[in-house]
């Protein structure tokens, strides 16, 4: 059972997404390439290509979920997500190709949906920690496409999509808005947290309203200058805790740790928290960003432990 989706703001260079579920259960890499394998002949007709299937590697996600990682030549790359709470059944097989596919779905009466994936959920600085984290001393920092250049005189912050007015935004003009702090914890998707620091920003709800959000909007898509995107429910994007950081515990944010400005909202996990910011889309309807593309939840709250689609 496939979907076979085009993403429509080609995050990172996907252009399409291959979402499978299979009935089976995986214990190491060989049983995962059988059927990534599998899977992709059966989509021969619609990929128009063969593609090259080579092992990346094996990711422990929250303690819970084995994932089973392979790179498709040039042309993208394939998880296959195992749960270790059910016997290491398989619960989704995501491709994300840099390649154009027809739109195209197999027993989609079949595929499981997340009704609940909206449900009031915990958000906000809560005590203590989301279930299966661990505290480590620092973070482990990411950089999907590596370190971008930054240069002051350049950048601007966009905002658009289902706004009233467009806004530019440069770093002083974000200065002087006023910083506030929110003094909270971090937490990885992958199963580690740090602890709290002082996160001091420009509350994203005073950016939307400076916008005039239209009442049509629902989501916000977020691109930084890296390329990276996220997509973020408009309901926590305006949580009176989120922020767009400058500064942390003070000092401004080096550039690891996304100089000039980076999204933080507490209660979602940090792949949500884009940073480099560069662009802020109001949205009506929802498109995956570059690790919703790869199977990630559509909101990523940790205290529900949403890791994944549908899960």
């Amino acid at each position: 059972m496939c979907l076979v989706r085009r993403v429509e703001e080609f995050a990172n260079g996907f252009m399409s997404t291959i979402e499978c579920y299979v009935d089976s259960v995986v214990m190491d890499e060989k049983d995962a390439e059988r059927i990534i394998n599998s899977v992709l002949k059966s989509l021969e007709d619609n990929l128009g290509v063969g593609l090259e299937v080579s092992f990346k590697g094996v990711e422990i996600i929250g303690e819970r979920f084995v994932l089973y990682k392979f790179i498709l030549g040039d042309l993208g790359e394939c998880r296959v997500i195992a749960d270790s709470d059910r016997k290491y059944r398989i619960m989704r097989i995501i491709c994300a190709l840099k390649k154009e596919l027809k739109n195209s779905v197999i027993d989609q009466a079949l595929i499981p949906r997340n009704e609940n994936r909206f449900s009031k959920a915990p958000r906000g600085v809560i005590e203590g920690l989301p279930r299966r984290q661990r505290v480590i001393p620092k973070p482990v920092v990411y950089a999907v496409k590596g370190l971008p250049r930054v240069d002051l005189r350049e950048w601007r912050l966009w905002v658009g999509g289902l706004v009233e007015r467009r806004l530019s935004l440069s770093y002083s003009d974000l200065l002087s808005m006023g910083l506030v702090r929110v003094d909270s914890m971090f937490h990885c998707v992958t199963g580690w947290s740090i602890g709290k620091r002082g996160w001091e920003g420009v509350p994203l709800r005073k950016i939307a309203g400076l916008a005039g959000v239209k009442g049509s909007a629902r989501w916000v898509f977020v691109e930084g200058l890296d390329g990276y995107t996220t997509i973020i429910p408009l309901e926590d994007f305006l949580h009176p805790q989120s922020l767009l950081v400058l500064r942390i515990n003070g000092e401004p944010l080096d550039l690891e740790h996304g100089f000039p400005a980076r999204i933080f909202i507490p209660h979602l996990y940090g792949w949500k928290h884009a940073k480099w910011v560069k662009r802020i889309v109001f949205r009506e309807d929802y498109v995956d960003g570059y690790w919703e593309a790869l199977g990630y939840h559509e909101r990523g709250n940790a205290w529900l432990e949403e890791r994944f689609k549908g899960i």
